[in-house]
């Protein structure tokens, strides 16, 4: 939830913060999978930091096909489908 709704989220640890709650078990995974937002999100809650905001999602990755802008003809991409998973006609 705190990178797809970072608002929420914050609503969500005050309220438990402010209700005594044991958060600890709320960081350990964020601070395993993203520590860099697990110490953004403890400085803003300690007042000494922004809120941390929704990263940005990663750029599609681009294609030669598409920087070329041409397209092989459907019958090849059959082909090379056949040829790579081996379907059967």
């Amino acid at each position: 939830m705190e990178e797809v709704d970072p608002q929420n989220f914050a609503a969500r640890i005050t309220h438990f913060r402010a209700n005594n709650v044991d958060l600890q078990e709320l960081w350990a995974p964020l601070k395993h999978r993203r520590e860099n937002r697990y110490i953004q999100w403890i400085a803003w809650l300690e007042g000494n930091g922004e809120m941390p905001s929704s990263p940005l999602a990663p750029s599609p990755p681009q294609g030669t096909l598409q920087e070329s802008g041409e397209l092989i003809e459907l019958g090849d991409a059959l082909d090379v489908l056949d040829q790579e998973l081996g379907f059967i006609d």
